[in-house]
């Protein structure tokens, strides 16, 4: 479909322009009540926006292909793709004062880095071989399916956010960002063409910065810093990557042009396009933290509960995920690049859940999980095949889902009791009986069945099985994750606790953001395969041009796979059951037994151990990031060897 723009404008800019403008508005008008409403409008536009273009995508099927040149401003004409590069050179040109006021060497050398190659590409060499750009915008199912986890969960945290923000500074900077954050994102996963990709790609980083220095403690001014040089200096790859393909010939310029050039190479794959891609692909490994970059996201833990959640669910490190799944097709027609990117992928995903045991910080447990799911959904969208990509995208809606919750639960938890140690939640299920609640189902949504985190693991084993070396990232990785999960769960059910129990009271923007989340894991879980059936196999089918090999069977209630049945509500309805029983038997602490000391009365004394001296950060992280950095190395040595082997430019 091209050229209906007459429809399909409304949703588009309900989801893109109206947030950026709001944004703007947040920032602009210092009334708290007029703030506040403008934030509600704003989430209000994301989600029906959201809502409204999926919807219209079902009945085209799937896809929308939109040429829009030039809009009219104040009764002019404006080109809009001179709009979007005077827009791009006042970001870097931004960035630029950014590295000169925190007097960062880096952030500035990666800014400039990025200001020179593209002002010759798009100055000189463009105007000099009449490149021509068409096509910037370009809707699928998996570009709804990321809208709508953006504009939903992005909006309850933000309306989260309104309560948990209450009584600190610079509110109107902070909403600002967090309404922009969502219009970005979306126009990012809307955008075709390279460069438009990359202006909202390097905005989503100017919000990332903003928000996590937002209390402005040394501490805070630090990690954004540190945050802004690593994901600068993925943004330069990607612009090295983009000046590349565009002085190939013929010129790409749109990530359809990129797959269609690798699916339509008769014979050598032209090495210049893999060298490019290599680039490409470092800036997404840098966007999604992977090791060796997890420094970044890791210290991004200094910003307030709600950009926690927002970074790692629905923006951000999504747009990371969010580029690998766009290029898997390419991965077929280069698979020694897409099996390296997987390797990286896996790697993390093993790596960060054995670190995740050591940390005693809720929030970083969290982080260090984020990183390693994103590695599971990277190595998936690089094995490429059609089962691996069904799995990479129920992922990433499941995880959206669960790790929004689990960190606003955290939040609600820090917000009430001053502390988001591990340890100072002993006894939580007496003190905070609700949130622990929340809790405790958060992380069962991510590591048990039938709930969607379950349900992609058991593809990714599946989809991963022709790699050995997979298969073991996967089976440490996994028995890691339920470890320090585990864990966090035995404190906060221990019903002994020496803290003061008061009275719990929750506010209805915190409560009802948790209960909405809860619920979608809950309900989409259990409805997963009509959902694969309707939604899921639609999407890969338009990524892939291929049929998935998953189906719902026996009335929607069960998933066929290659390798056998999954049945979500046979299994929720088990679960449930042996939930329900405990739940309804109240026990009273009298009934406890007391622990057999041998008949000597001594003091129960329980703490969780985190192995700090054998996998913590100060005794892993060299040896961590030393491998990690050696496969960057590898990722780059790959395009040039690409280059010399083939010699085909």
């Amino acid at each position: 479909m091209s050229g209906e723009i007459d429809i399909v404008i409304y949703p588009l800019a309900l989801t893109t322009a109206i947030p950026l403008l709001l944004g703007v508005l947040c920032y602009l008008l210092p009334n708290k009540h007029v703030r506040n409403l403008i934030v509600g409008i704003g989430t209000l536009s994301a989600i029906i926006g959201s809502i409204w273009l999926f919807l219209y995508l079902t009945g085209v099927n799937g896809e929308i292909t939109l040429e829009i040149d030039r809009i009219s401003l104040l009764g002019k004409s404006i080109s809009l793709f001179e709009l979007i590069a005077a827009l791009d050179f006042a970001l870097l040109i931004g960035f630029l004062i950014i590295a000169l006021e925190r007097k960062s060497f880096w952030a500035g050398l990666f800014a400039f880095l990025q200001l020179i190659p593209l002002a010759w590409y798009e100055f000189y060499y463009m105007p000099l071989h009449e490149t021509e750009h068409l096509a910037p915008i370009r809707i699928d199912y998996w570009s709804g399916i990321m809208c709508l986890i953006i504009s939903i969960i992005g909006s309850l945290i933000a309306i989260y956010a309104v309560k948990y923000m209450e009584g600190q500074k610079n509110q109107n900077r902070f909403f600002a960002y967090v309404i922009g954050f969502l219009g970005a994102m979306n126009a990012a996963v809307f955008a075709d063409n390279l460069l438009w990709f990359f202006f909202f790609w390097e905005v989503t980083t100017l919000a990332c910065y903003m928000l996590i220095k937002h209390e402005e403690t040394e501490e805070a001014l630090k990690n954004a810093t540190w945050a802004l040089e690593v994901t600068l200096g993925g943004g330069t790859a990607m612009a090295f990557g983009i000046v590349i393909l565009g002085t190939m010939s013929p010129a790409i310029t749109t990530f359809s042009e990129i797959i269609s050039k690798a699916s339509d190479s008769a014979g050598a794959i032209p090495g210049l396009l893999i060298f490019s891609l290599a680039f490409v692909a470092l800036a997404g490994l840098t966007k999604s933290a992977q090791v060796p970059f997890q420094s970044w996201l890791l210290g991004a833990m200094v910003a307030p509960t709600p950009v926690s959640a927002l970074l790692h669910s629905s923006t951000m490190v999504k747009l990371g995920v969010y580029l690998f799944v766009r290029l898997s097709p390419v991965f077929a027609h280069i698979q020694s690049l897409g099996y390296l990117i997987a390797i990286i992928g896996g790697f993390s995903f093993m790596i960060t859940a054995i670190l995740a045991i050591s940390q005693n910080n809720a929030k970083k447990v969290l982080a260090y999980s984020t990183i390693g799911n994103l590695g599971l959904i990277i190595m998936l969208a690089a094995l490429h095949s059609p089962f691996a990509v069904a799995a990479a995208i129920v992922l990433t809606v499941f995880h959206a889902i669960s790790k929004a919750l689990l960190f606003l639960g955290v939040g609600v938890v820090q917000h009430e009791t001053h502390s988001k140690e591990i340890e100072k939640m002993d006894g939580l299920i007496v003190r905070k009986p609700f949130i622990t609640t929340v809790l405790l189902m958060g992380i069962l949504t991510m590591i048990i069945p039938p709930f969607g985190m379950f349900l992609g693991k058991y593809f990714a084993v599946q989809a991963g099985l022709e790699m050995p070396i997979i298969v073991f990232f996967l089976a440490v990785g996994s028995a890691a994750t339920v470890v320090y999960y585990l864990k966090w769960i035995g404190r906060m059910i221990n019903m002994e606790t020496e803290e003061e129990i008061t009275p719990e009271r929750m506010s209805v923007l915190f409560s009802a953001p948790l209960v909405i989340m809860l619920s979608l894991a809950v309900i989409l879980s259990v409805m997963i395969s009509p959902i694969v059936e309707s939604f899921i196999n639609p999407a890969v089918k338009v990524l892939l041009n291929t049929q998935v090999p998953l189906h719902a069977v026996t009335y929607a209630t069960t998933l066929t796979t290659p390798w056998g049945y999954f049945s979500p509500v046979f299994i929720a309805i088990f679960l449930a059951v042996v939930l329900l029983v405990p739940a309804l038997s109240r026990v009273e602490k009298k009934d406890l037994t007391k622990v057999y000391s041998c008949g000597v009365e001594y003091p129960t004394v329980l703490g969780g151990t985190y192995f700090e001296k054998q996998i913590g950060e100060e005794k892993m992280n060299l040896y961590v990031n030393s491998l990690g950095i050696g496969l960057m190395i590898t990722l780059l040595a790959l395009g040039i060897l690409a280059i010399t082997i083939t010699g085909v430019w």
